[in-house]
């Protein structure tokens, strides 16, 4: 009887033994509440716990932290920026005094701690080479005197550049296994690219592409559930934004097949460049790119159905009525009441505006192309005709519209027969879509943003 009162008392007492427990010390805290915030699969800080403001505060969970990056902070300060490595890692103190933030039992973070402070010097001492610069820029010495000085700053930059990656690279080999090892490989920059990649923007743009990751680990899934592999992705994407299309699919493809042995690296890259080029809201949205994407992914050996699916079918829904198409015909109803179809409108071009009137975007979207000079004025010289069509089947919505909102230069069009929808004609997922057809109804452009509409008219004037 004795040994199973023991026994109890022991599965009682583990049961009541917190996994997480971090403790915050604090002092002249002027806040209600503190919070834990995590970083989420969605790339932002998420509150995940929250208690009320004291000298001494506990974030207490019988559940594990999962491995990565984690903030502590009120409504408008942050306090610390913690590293969860492992299950092992999650009971500390954090002493939070005079603007000071110093850790008891967790030695990754008060390693982080050391190495926040030494990025901090080399940012300061890099600083002062920038001012040193900006000065010079604007000096009246002799030019041979400027070149000199500006190749010995470029020398002393390159020098602390070294420094810096040296630092970096030591105290990550110090701190091996743990996220914080993996945190400082992931900011590392690559080398500076050498002389011979400084001849032509080409070669620049190809030496920054081949090196963006070189020290990258993309062996540790830590790493994305912390802002720092997103960024490096961010700034990936960035690079990619601003080279030639055909280069941007060339190495992003690269990218990609590179990353096949490892599918959580895969899976993270592909998500978040998803979201990048793949999203039809996004301000970077580009078919071409996000359709390599899906191709590239439908390739993976052990892609998982559900992801297949997806992609197989988005493949599906885009990959038609490019330019060079006839775009799909389909019966109208205009709003004189007359009938007819898409390919019996005779126009020199059109631009086939598919929306729903109340899509507040569709609206904006309006809104902006009746205020276009160039389009305004090839309407009147009947160069080109806007046709609106309402693809779906609420007719008291197309009459409101037709009454109230529709501009009197455009031809007005319902599919009352609902052909665009029940025979995926036409993409309709995002809208308003906007087309530019000429006489054959052969597609010159597909999803059209409005400056491309106001570029095509003031180059057609």
């Amino acid at each position: 009887m004795k040994r199973i009162v023991v026994l109890l008392l022991i599965v009682f007492a583990t049961f009541k033994i917190s996994a997480m427990e971090i403790t915050v010390l604090a002092t002249d805290l002027k806040a209600d509440s503190l919070f834990l915030y995590s970083y989420s699969d969605n790339y932002r800080w998420e509150k995940s716990y929250a208690i009320p403001v004291a000298a001494k505060m506990v974030f207490k969970s019988k559940q594990s932290l999962n491995p990565g990056m984690y903030l502590v902070a009120t409504d408008t300060l942050s306090i610390a920026y913690i590293i969860i490595s492992d299950q092992n890692s999650q009971k500390f103190t954090i002493k939070y005094e005079n603007g000071e933030t110093s850790y008891i039992g967790s030695e990754e973070n008060t390693e982080n701690q050391k190495y926040l402070r030494k990025m901090a010097e080399f940012q300061n001492q890099m600083q002062v080479l920038n001012v040193e610069y900006t000065a010079l820029t604007k000096s009246e010495e002799a030019q041979e005197v400027v070149e000199y000085k500006a190749y010995d700053l470029m020398s002393r930059a390159g020098r602390l550049d070294s420094l810096k990656r040296n630092y970096q690279l030591s105290t990550s080999a110090l701190v091996k296994g743990t996220l914080l090892s993996s945190v400082i490989r992931g900011s590392i920059e690559p080398e500076r690219a050498p002389a011979s990649a400084m001849a032509s923007r080409d070669l620049f743009e190809n030496y920054t592409l081949t090196h963006h990751f070189d020290y990258f680990p993309w062996e540790d899934a830590r790493i994305f559930k912390t802002p720092v592999g997103v960024n490096k992705f961010r700034d990936y994407a960035y690079l990619i934004m601003n080279i030639s299309k055909l280069k941007s699919m060339i190495f992003l493809e690269k990218q990609l097949d590179t990353l096949k042995s490892n599918p959580t690296a895969y899976f993270a890259f592909f998500d978040y460049m998803e979201k990048t080029f793949g999203d039809q809201n996004s301000p970077f949205w580009s078919q071409s790119i996000y359709l390599l994407m899906l191709r590239n992914a439908t390739t993976l050996d052990g892609l998982p159905q559900a992801r297949r699916l997806r992609y197989e079918k988005t493949i599906e829904r885009l990959d038609k009525n490019n330019p060079g198409d006839i775009a799909p015909d389909f019966p109208v109803l205009l709003s004189t009441g007359e009938t007819t179809t898409l390919h019996n409108i005779d126009a020199e071009y059109m631009i086939l505006y598919l929306q729903n009137p109340d899509c507040p975007t569709c609206l904006e979207i309006r809104t902006r192309m009746n205020m276009i000079p160039e389009l305004n004025a090839a309407i009147d010289d009947k160069k080109v005709t806007v046709l609106t069509i309402y693809f779906e089947q609420n007719e008291e919505l197309w009459r409101n519209y037709l009454a109230k909102s529709a501009n009197p230069k455009y031809m007005h069009g319902w599919d009352y027969q609902l052909q665009i929808e029940n025979n995926h004609l036409y993409d309709t997922m995002i809208i308003p879509y906007i087309y530019l057809l000429d006489r054959e109804k052969r597609i010159l452009r597909k999803d059209m943003q409005v400056d491309e509409i106001e570029d095509f008219f003031k180059t057609l004037k």
